[in-house]
């Protein structure tokens, strides 16, 4: 989690949930300043990726010389849905039931280059995990983990788009296979149209 994370690399900057209310006064003035775990991590995102990705790399390395189940990427998956406010998985029980784009919003703290540094850190992800998948001492395991690499990298990870109508938007591929409420309301036209005119015949 983002708490953990903090506590682990910047904890001499971090505050005891039971202290905040004393703190919180202070806030208001322009050299203090209160944070969530999240938030922090935002505000440094290039930095704390390349930390989470050292710890992941640490944790796969442990997990593989013992019997632990921990693995370093479901930690750093479960970091980039917090960071993001996105679910892991693209249920369609975890987005808005209104078509609406409140889980598409990238969290704000999140800069254009922030997506960049995080799309680049998935391409590597994505490329090491075909080559372990397609690797000649291939498992079943390592073939599950690319699968669920690129599952989650399709819902948490944002992708850069040129709009028709000129620029550039941020969305993630798994919100893109989402009917709008106008496409949704003109395939049920259709699909009653359709219904009536063969009705008539």
């Amino acid at each position: 989690s983002t708490s953990a994370f903090v506590l682990r690399h910047f904890k001499d900057q971090c505050l005891h949930p039971a202290l905040v209310q004393l703190w919180a006064p202070l806030s208001e003035r322009q050299s203090v300043g209160l944070e969530s775990p999240c938030a922090r991590v935002r505000r440094s995102f290039k930095h704390c990726l390349r930390l989470a990705a050292a710890d992941a790399a640490s944790l796969n390395s442990d997990a593989s010389s013992s019997t632990s189940s921990t693995s370093g990427d479901d930690m750093m998956w479960a970091l980039l849905s917090e960071v993001y406010a996105r679910p892991l998985t693209a249920a369609a029980s975890s987005f808005p039931s209104d078509g609406s784009d409140s889980e598409s919003a990238m969290p704000a703290g999140i800069s254009e280059a922030d997506n960049w540094e995080l799309l680049l850190w998935a391409a590597i992800a994505c490329a090491t995990q075909w080559l372990r998948a397609h690797a000649a001492s291939s498992t079943p395991l390592a073939v599950s983990r690319y699968q669920q690499t690129c599952a989650r990298v399709r819902c948490l990870i944002p992708f850069v788009e040129t709009l028709a109508e000129g620029g550039e938007s941020w969305s993630f591929l798994a919100d893109r296979q989402r009917p709008t409420p106008a496409s949704a309301s003109a395939a049920e036209s259709a699909r009653s149209g359709g219904a009536a005119g063969g009705s008539g015949v």
